[in-house]
């Protein structure tokens, strides 16, 4: 991989990777290649979110299933799968997605997640305010949710565990 894939970059905006995983593939990257790219290095001793968006931010290349002018959409569509497969609960989702939203150039306005997180707040039923959001959020950001697949896929082989097979 000369490059890293903005699938790679959208997880690491969005955090839905943790530094343990990018570093145990950097670092096996390192050791399988003669002479690995320098994001990779720097990946593999990137400590936090912010030391490995400095790492490959620059390096990045667009794909043609995802161009790097679909980084903020694709980082809410892995927030929202993270909170659609259970990793997240619906109040900490949508502060997440509130707060990505704000100050990027997603197509989804921060007060949409915030309008959410107040009506279920105040909600006599939250169970059921939350089921009736989440459908409407899995239409209203079905364009975002399919770019964050498309992200897990590039990032697959380093998400996957490792085969530690016997031979």
């Amino acid at each position: 991989m000369n490059y890293p894939p903005i699938g790679l970059l959208a997880a690491i905006h969005a955090e839905t990777i943790s530094p343990e995983t990018w570093k145990a593939w950097a670092d096996r990257e390192i050791l399988r290649t003669e002479q690995p790219p320098m994001w990779i290095i720097d990946l593999s001793i990137a400590n936090d979110f912010s030391e490995a968006w400095k790492a490959i931010g620059e390096s990045v290349q667009d794909t043609e299933s995802l161009p790097s002018a679909q980084l903020d959409e694709a980082a809410l569509g892995l927030i929202s799968l993270n909170y659609l497969k259970g990793g997240i609960d619906f109040c900490h989702y949508l502060r997440r997605a509130g707060d990505h939203t704000d100050p990027s150039s997603c197509s989804t306005d921060c007060e949409y997640f915030y309008h959410h997180l107040n009506g279920i707040e105040s909600s006599s039923n939250p169970e059921e305010y939350e089921r009736m959001a989440r459908s409407e959020i899995e239409q209203y950001l079905a364009e975002a949710i399919e770019l964050g697949k498309i992200a897990q896929a590039q990032i697959k082989p380093i998400t996957e565990p490792v085969d530690r097979g016997n031979g």
